[in-house]
């Protein structure tokens, strides 16, 4: 795989959330994994943004 892995933080408890990532996910391929908003290494990301940063869907590069 060339260039950096995407990961796209969702609301993990909206099962609606969870079933467009996943969507989004298969449509990436091997680009894109999707992770909960509050899984120990997002929540980790996130900390280091700042006490400010919103709970919302979030895409970084890896």
């Amino acid at each position: 795989m060339a260039g950096p892995l995407w990961i796209l933080g969702f609301d993990g408890d909206c099962l609606t959330c969870r079933q467009r990532a996943e969507e989004v996910a298969r449509l990436a391929g091997e680009r894109l994994e999707v992770r909960s908003l509050r899984a120990p290494e997002v929540a980790a990301w996130r900390a280091g943004a700042g006490a400010g940063c919103p709970l919302d869907p979030d895409a970084v590069a890896d």
